[in-house]
């Protein structure tokens, strides 16, 4: 996929100010159908040349051992009672892989764009999947918190000021003291992880 594609998705999407907000444009460089950097065809994992990043998982079986033996101790009765549900592994990277021996009464992997359903006792497991959502920019500019947003157009894409009024999210987005008016201090808030965390601390997950 050129460039020019997804920029020309952007310019479909985009109001006409043609400024997008921060999350919103994190959300469709990251998921957009087919052309989003976790939804286009590439081996973005690993420890080779044409890898962006390894994590953990790319260092071997030590780290899925960890998790196991992790679960194992943690949960107060036997793991055979709780299924083992994965969200967001990378295509044929999964932690437990298929015919790996495990403790659990079953092992599933949820991939990007399937319906996030979890029921049932369960342990729940992502690695870099809060990492991975969408997030609003904020920075300080004349001692007052002001969002950022992303002009697009077929020129390109440069980061700019939203106007001024929007609602600042929580408080605690920014430091446990409080807002701080540093200068030119900046902040990262997402809204999607919480929302991820609650629907996988549903009842009967672990």
């Amino acid at each position: 996929m050129q460039a020019s594609q997804l920029i020309t998705y952007l310019c479909d999407r985009v109001s006409g100010d043609g400024i997008m907000p921060y999350d919103i444009f994190i959300r469709h460089v990251l998921y957009a159908p087919e052309m989003g950097y976790y939804t286009r065809p590439s081996e973005r994992v690993g420890r080779k040349s044409n890898t962006d990043f390894y994590t953990a998982r790319s260092l071997g079986r030590v780290f899925r051992n960890l998790v196991v033996d992790a679960c194992t101790h943690l949960l107060d009765e036997d793991p055979g009672h709780y299924h083992f549900v994965e969200i967001g592994a990378e295509p044929a990277q999964p932690l437990i892989a298929s015919g790996d021996p495990h403790p659990f009464a079953s092992v599933r992997t949820l991939r990007v764009g399937e319906p996030l359903t979890l029921s049932g006792p369960l342990v729940v497991f992502s690695n870099e999947l809060f990492d991975a959502q969408p997030f609003r920019r904020f920075k300080v500019v004349n001692g007052r918190w002001r969002e950022r947003g992303v002009r697009i157009s077929t020129e390109g894409i440069s980061e700019e000021l939203l106007p001024e009024g929007g609602a600042l999210p929580p408080t605690a987005c920014f430091s446990p003291g409080g807002l701080r008016t540093g200068h030119s201090y900046r902040s990262h808030a997402t809204h999607a992880s919480p929302s991820l965390a609650g629907v996988a601390g549903t009842d009967g997950g672990f």
